[in-house]
């Protein structure tokens, strides 16, 4: 009998970017925090493959969606960046406002021993980290998937990083996003 993981296979998720709101029943979050500075807001979700961040300032919202499966569809209205997350790939989006988005991510596959110590440095690490969830192991002998995500908020920026752990695949997809407000 298989046993079914709660993260989807890593080689199955996207990296899409939004300029507007997406309705938060899209997505299966587990656990979500808010910051804000003078000229921006931000809302940022660990869900079941990745996670989601709303983005918002005086002259629109971004909407940030990495790790979603790509079997699972979402509204194309609004899209502006849609691709594969694969071994690694950069992007830099401008949009009006003027706002610009900086994404990067990469997914390390390594052997069974070394993704138990990456792990547990992770664990460690999660402790400390701004926000992090362990998700339940659909197999007792493999640890638990876990999400992390740091922030650097500043005025006129606001950088994400993330981890998540896919044991199932032995791998961790690491993403960056740097979002930069110009003159606002």
């Amino acid at each position: 009998m298989a046993v079914q993981s709660i993260r989807p296979d890593v080689s199955a998720l996207s990296f899409m970017l939004y300029d507007r709101a997406m309705h938060p029943e899209l997505f299966e979050g587990v656990c979500h925090k808010n910051l804000s500075t003078p000229t921006w807001a931000a809302t940022i979700s660990i869900c079941h493959g990745g996670h989601v961040a709303a983005f918002r300032t005086l002259r629109g919202q971004l909407t940030e969606v990495a790790g979603h499966p790509t079997s699972e569809e979402l509204p194309t209205r609004g899209q502006k960046v849609n691709f594969r997350i694969q071994a690694g790939r950069e992007a830099t989006i401008e949009l009006p406002g003027p706002i610009r988005v900086h994404f990067s991510s990469h997914v390390d596959t390594v052997d069974p021993a070394v993704f138990t110590e990456l792990n547990e440095e992770l664990v460690a690490v999660s402790s400390t980290a701004w926000m992090a969830y362990s998700f339940q192991s659909a197999q007792r002998l493999r640890p638990q998937p876990l999400s992390i995500i740091q922030v650097d908020a500043q005025p006129s920026s606001l950088l994400v990083n993330a981890f998540h752990t896919f044991p199932d695949n032995f791998a961790v997809l690491r993403t960056q996003s740097l979002y930069e407000i110009d003159g606002e």
